[in-house]
């Protein structure tokens, strides 16, 4: 299967989007898929100095990487890569396209491209362009299936929108296993209090505030 993956996340650069798409890709392609990785040409985001691209990502060079304009112009530059990406989508004649952009989701479906569509927040707003396309995109045939990250995202969904039995499908995000013969670091702990690790960005929702209200013991 020909899989082409249309993304806007920053590459390279230390977003955990950016690593997400990076790693899916190389997992898509080592299940035997021919899959090419759209993505926008953000240099003045992206981190300076990087030689190799898929080392840096710690990923096998089994897919195509091609990069397309990023306008610097706030509003349109979204819309205006979705276009550019969905268009050479549909040059390079997929089977499927799978994206985390709602745009590129519904110019796919308008460009009769099969497409699956991963959500990993609820749609803010209540009126607004975004939320109108993908009320659309999720009547289009085009859209095989639907990917979101939790049970409670899916059930969010279902109750706001009128979706086709069996769109949904719940897919929590994962990781690569840990190498062999790496070993848990001991930390200085002489007061015997709790210790709580904690990996990931401090934004809201990521579980940070739970951490911060545990007691001190």
């Amino acid at each position: 299967m020909k899989i082409v993956y249309i993304s806007h996340a920053t590459i390279p650069s230390r977003t955990a989007n950016s690593i997400q798409v990076m790693k899916m890709c190389h997992a898509f392609a080592k299940e035997g898929n021919e899959v090419v990785l759209i993505s926008a040409n953000k240099t003045k985001d992206s981190q300076s100095i990087i030689p190799d691209i898929y080392q840096f990502y710690g990923v096998e060079k089994i897919f195509q990487l091609i990069t397309l304009p990023w306008l610097r112009i706030k509003g349109v530059r979204r819309r205006f890569f979705a276009l550019l990406g969905t268009l050479k989508a549909k040059k390079l004649k997929p089977d499927l396209v799978y994206t985390r952009c709602i745009f590129s989701c519904f110019l796919a479906g308008k460009f009769g491209l099969p497409v699956i569509l991963e959500i990993h927040t609820p749609i803010k707003g209540k009126k607004n362009l975004k939320k109108s396309l993908f009320s659309k995109a999720i009547h289009s045939s085009q859209l095989k299936k639907m990917i979101v990250i939790t049970q409670s995202l899916k059930e969010h969904y279902e109750q706001r929108y009128p979706l086709r039995k069996g769109l949904i499908h719940v897919a929590p995000d994962g990781a690569d296993p840990v190498p062999e013969g790496v070993m848990p670091t001991r930390l200085p702990n002489k007061g015997r209090r709790l210790q709580v690790g904690y990996v990931g960005h401090l934004y809201k929702g990521k579980g940070f505030e739970v951490v911060s209200q545990l007691p001190s013991l």
